[in-house]
């Protein structure tokens, strides 16, 4: 969980559009 946690940490800062996209995903699971 802490993984998931520093990988969606960095994507944030990549790119807010994959942000937005991993939250759909976490969404629909």
């Amino acid at each position: 969980m802490k993984l998931n946690v520093a990988i969606y940490v960095v994507i944030k800062r990549c790119t807010p559009t994959l942000t937005f996209v991993l939250s759909s995903i976490v969404l629909k699971k």
